[in-house]
C-alpha cells in the first residue's frame, strides 16, 4: 500500500530514542520509511506503507512501557 502519516503518541518512551531505534530498524529506501522524533509532544510522526505501520505500532507498544525500576511497589500493613 501507499506510505501514510500516524502520530504515535508515547507515554513514558523517549522519543528521541525511540525515534532512533526506529529509523535504525526502517530505512527510507528499503522500507519507504520517514520517522520524525518529537520530544516537545512525546510523540514520532511515520511516514510509511501500512505493512511498517503494523510492525512500528507492535514495537512501540512493548517500547512505551514502564521499566521495572519505575515501578514502585509499596507495602501497607
Amino acid at each position: 500500500g501507499a506510505p501514510f502519516e500516524k502520530i504515535y503518541r508515547l507515554k513514558v518512551a523517549s522519543a528521541n530514542d525511540l525515534g532512533r531505534t526506529l529509523e535504525q530498524l526502517f530505512t527510507p529506501k528499503r522500507d519507504r520509511t520517514r520517522v520524525s522524533p518529537d520530544s516537545g509532544t512525546r510523540s514520532i510522526i511515520v511516514v510509511a506503507p501500512p505493512a511498517v505501520h503494523e510492525k512500528i505500532a507492535r514495537l512501540v507498544a512493548e517500547a512505551d512501557q514502564p521499566s521495572p525500576d519505575d515501578v514502585k511497589e509499596e507495602i501497607y500493613p
